[in-house]
């Protein structure tokens, strides 16, 4: 299904997003559109599953075909729903927001991999049901506080919920790639629509995926000033 100019966000509206953005918001913000990550992927994040400045191993750069730096940082992870694998490298931006999570979320406990990397207030994740037995809306509510703060602000913003931002990426992403790239970068069942055997005879591009992330960062780069 088409993506129409107003179900994303705009290099303006992106840049007020940030600007208003408490440390939890902005890093919210950004594994939106670094990683495509909803409300669920960023509540099921585990500390295992993000690498800070950790290379990847000379067999593993060789099938990416991808230059890589040693300080580059990622998350590597399956995807709850759809049970695909992902892997996205890290903005610099989303690195230090990931940094200040790490040392957040050690104030609560001594780090383990298997541990929920964000947490609210209490300690508690934030894919935690309520009591009542209703989905956790805590991450989808936080957004829309900081929608109003801007608007509060004398500033105009679309009234888009916090999933958009993963389709925002998702755009820039083909943007700056193509289609099956994009399907890669959201962790879609099968990117390659016209060959539903791609996945088991090869492995999937992340190395195209990893350019596609850098042009995007690049573009952005006027949001993080």
């Amino acid at each position: 299904r088409q993506i129409l100019p107003e179900q994303v966000f705009s290099l303006d509206e992106l840049k007020l997003l940030l600007q208003y953005a408490g440390p939890l918001d902005r890093l919210l913000i950004l594994l939106g559109l670094n990683c495509g990550f909803g409300a669920a992927e960023s509540a099921s994040l585990l500390v295992g599953e993000v690498f800070i400045r950790t290379p990847h191993s000379d067999r593993h750069k060789e099938m990416l075909g991808v230059e890589l730096s040693p300080t580059d940082s990622f998350i590597k992870r399956i995807r709850r729903k759809s049970g695909v694998y992902g892997e996205f490298l890290l903005f610099a931006e989303t690195t230090k927001s990931l940094e200040w999570a790490l040392a957040e979320r050690r104030k609560f406990s001594p780090l383990k991999p298997a541990d929920k990397l964000l947490v609210n207030s209490n300690g508690e994740p934030f894919d935690k049901a309520t009591s009542g037995g209703n989905s956790n809306r805590q991450i989808p509510n936080r957004f829309a506080r900081l929608l109003a703060r801007i608007r509060e602000g004398k500033h105009k913003i679309t009234a888009l919920p916090f999933k958009m931002l993963r389709k925002t990426g998702g755009d820039l992403v083909k943007r700056f790639s193509d289609g099956e790239i994009a399907g890669v970068y959201l962790c879609h069942g099968q990117p390659v629509t016209s060959d539903d055997l791609s996945d088991v005879y090869t492995t999937r591009p992340f190395g195209k995926l990893f350019v596609a992330i850098r042009r995007v960062e690049d573009y952005l780069s006027p949001v993080f000033e």
